[in-house]
């Protein structure tokens, strides 16, 4: 199938006027050039950039090949694209789970959605093989996919999704079409928690504290994660306002033995405290660890120490 692709010509100018085509410009120069991709992930990021390329509508490809014939794509091709696109990009990955644990009760808190690749590669992997222009689509499609995956499975707890947080700005429509989903698939909108981490630069601050409002009128949890791995955690704290904090897992890893951060982390832990947040403590791997959060009142955990990610299966947790 990408062989075919490749037989396209596209003018650089259609691509500028189309962010669509950026997929098909991104092919042809991983073709040229394929010494520019880290060969480890080679076939991954080709199997998740192919899924989502296929559906766009032959038309489109057509006129971008007749530059005189590009600019009249009716609205209904160009809506029913992105429909196609929506589906395809959920085919292209599936979930771990793995839970966040009571360590009062050893009863699971929630479980986390993971993203993996067809194969079990990374959400990085995956999230990397998708184009900038296609990531709301691809964060609506996680959602969609997730809420269906863990109900399928069974789940009778909380369910906790990452999300991107410049996808999130959409809201309008993103928010009508979760609740929808949410709906559809039996999950109750006061189980579900949305996470978003400070992997990509915000865009809107202020829009990101609108949005986590409208999202918690509505019944649902948000968080934040990865809290102190990045420059903006405490800006992001003061301006979402997130009902839960996620301590970022180079916070936790060796705080039991390392005394600076045992002095930053209870900081956190009282800024959140003070401001009436729930803390969880992620990456937890070793004893030592688990048992200074909770000599500092953390009984949210979550780490290697409790359960391993599970490819399509809820975990229980040891302890």
């Amino acid at each position: 199938m990408l062989g075919n692709l490749f037989r396209y010509s596209i003018p650089r100018h259609h691509v500028r006027h189309n962010p669509s085509l950026l997929l098909f410009s991104h092919l042809r120069c991983v073709d040229r050039h394929p010494r520019s991709w880290d060969t480890s992930h080679n076939v991954t990021r080709m199997n998740v950039v192919e899924s989502i390329v296929y559906p766009t509508e032959r038309v489109g490809m057509a006129r971008a090949h007749h530059p005189s014939r590009s600019s009249g794509i009716p609205a209904a091709i160009r809506e029913r694209g992105r429909q196609r696109r929506d589906i395809v990009v959920s085919s292209a990955f599936d979930f771990a789970f793995q839970p966040i644990v009571d360590i009062r009760t050893g009863v699971p808190y929630a479980y986390e959605a993971l993203i993996r690749g067809p194969r079990g590669e990374s959400a990085g992997n995956v999230l990397a093989g998708v184009a900038l222009p296609l990531r709301y689509h691809f964060d609506q499609a996680i959602r969609e996919r997730a809420f269906n995956a863990a109900m399928s499975l069974g789940l009778s707890t909380r369910l906790s999704i990452n999300c991107l947080p410049n996808a999130l700005l959409r809201h309008d429509r993103n928010i009508q079409r979760t609740v929808e989903a949410a709906e559809a698939s039996g999950m109750s909108m006061r189980d579900v928690i949305f996470e978003i981490v400070e992997d990509e630069h915000i865009d809107d601050q202020k829009a990101l504290a609108h949005v986590f409002r409208a999202h918690r009128d509505l019944g649902f949890k948000t968080a934040l994660d990865d809290f102190g791995a990045g420059y903006a955690s405490l800006s992001l704290l003061a301006d979402l306002h997130p009902d839960i904090v996620k301590v970022d897992i180079a916070l936790v890893k060796g705080v039991d033995i390392d005394t600076t951060r045992q002095k930053i982390v209870r900081g956190a832990l009282a800024i959140c405290r003070d401001l009436g947040i729930e803390i969880i403590a992620e990456g937890v791997e070793t004893t030592g660890e688990r048992d200074f959060f909770a000599s500092e009142g953390v009984t949210l955990m979550q780490g290697f120490l409790f359960a391993r990610p599970a490819m399509r299966a809820l975990p229980l947790p040891l302890l």
